[in-house]
């Protein structure tokens, strides 16, 4: 009896279908980057496959990449993250697991230092003198880092995320100026090792930049999960189809073209792809863009600002104005993604429209103007 018992429960599991387990969520929460409220994966799927992520400037990919590290800050790991612009020197107001470096010119660990004392490292790039001396120093960490792992017994290797913001700016597809082309060669070289030989190592390279058409193809292909935020110009958005599958790519080019900064399509390396928010990071931000009223402040800090003189009221119209016509344009798709634009900001001009929706300037205006006349119409 029990034989049989086994046997009919035996049968009834190969009847049942199989449920394909989704990488977007981790299994075990303990091992969870909680990046955004749909996008927890595994940390061990993120550190093996390494990341890709895309967004011009406002889109929040420094952002998601501060929050990843965050997330990775949680676990005894080494990590390397060369910092142009000092955006995330701020990590140092959250709790490490592990020691917590910022690397200037002056005082860097080597590569075995890293590996061998599991430092998570922020290279300041900008105490460097220059660009080219900055590079050599990334250059020459990375082979360090792959020498003395080469030489470790593969259960010995430890994990160490190595990613690289900005990466347009030190990994670009054409020759640039402030780059000799020897020392880009080099340190090309050393992140294309990683991404071709480093998997088994533990070293994957992880790439944020603005845009996909700058970066070298050569150092990215290895990626298993890409980030694709906001873009504006045609041919990054024609690379992102590459990636999404959707049957209309004009549909996905303007909601691309209008997300709010933070939201994404998140491409994992099961083939999934999810839309997300990610949250917002916890560590300081350092790099905040300079404004006249912080100027004001620090140059006259005990003086208070003046509050703004009352606006005298306006004279009543005693005429009723004429009702304005307003045209709108035959194109739904273009004007659903301009009205998207407007609801997150309502004081894009209609050049900025047509520069974001990729849109002409008359469709543009007459589809801000709908936008606006036809909220007036329905308020009344």
């Amino acid at each position: 009896m029990q034989i049989a018992t086994r046997q009919k429960s035996a049968s009834n599991q190969k009847q049942t279908p199989r449920q394909k387990t989704s990488q977007a969520i981790a299994s075990d929460q303990t091992y969870a980057l909680n990046l955004a409220p749909n996008f927890q994966p595994d940390v061990d799927i993120v550190v093996a496959e390494g990341v890709a992520a895309f967004g011009v400037k406002g889109s929040g990919k420094s952002n998601a990449c501060a929050r990843l590290l965050e997330q990775l800050s949680r676990y005894p790991i080494p990590y390397l993250v060369p910092d142009t612009k000092g955006e995330f020197t701020g990590l140092h107001t959250i709790q490490h697991a592990s020691t917590f470096v910022v690397a200037t010119a002056n005082a860097c660990p080597s590569g075995y230092e890293i590996l061998n004392e599991r430092l998570q490292v922020v290279m300041d790039l900008r105490t460097w003198d220059s660009d080219e001396g900055a590079a050599l120093a990334m250059s020459q960490i990375l082979n360090e880092m792959f020498a003395y792992a080469s030489t470790q017994n593969p259960e010995d290797c430890i994990p160490c995320p190595c990613i690289l913001d900005e990466a347009q700016y030190w990994l670009p597809q054409n020759q640039v100026s402030y780059l000799s082309k020897d020392i880009a060669r080099e340190l090309r070289d050393a992140w294309h090792v990683l991404a071709t030989r480093g998997r088994s190592l533990g070293l994957v390279p992880s790439y944020f930049t603005q845009n996909i058409s700058e970066l070298h193809k050569s150092v990215m292909r290895q990626c298993g999960l890409y980030i694709l935020m906001r873009q504006t110009l045609d041919n990054d958005l024609d690379r992102y189809c590459e990636f999404i599958h959707h049957s209309k790519p004009s549909q996905v080019k303007n909601m691309i073209r209008a997300f709010p900064a933070g939201h994404a399509v998140v491409m994992l390396p099961n083939g999934e792809q999810l839309k997300v928010v990610f949250h917002q990071r916890e560590s300081q931000h350092p790099s905040n863009t300079p404004t006249v009223r912080a100027l004001m402040r620090r140059l006259f800090p005990s003086q208070p600002e003046q509050a703004s003189a009352p606006e005298p009221e306006p004279t009543p119209i005693t005429r009723k104005p004429r009702a304005r016509k307003v045209v709108v344009p035959e194109q739904p798709e273009v004007v659903q993604s301009i009205h998207a634009a407007l609801e997150h900001d309502s004081d894009l001009s209609p050049m900025e429209l047509a520069a974001r929706i990729g849109c002409d300037l008359d469709t543009a205006k007459a589809a801000r103007m709908s936008y606006f006349y036809g909220n007036m119409a329905a308020a009344q």
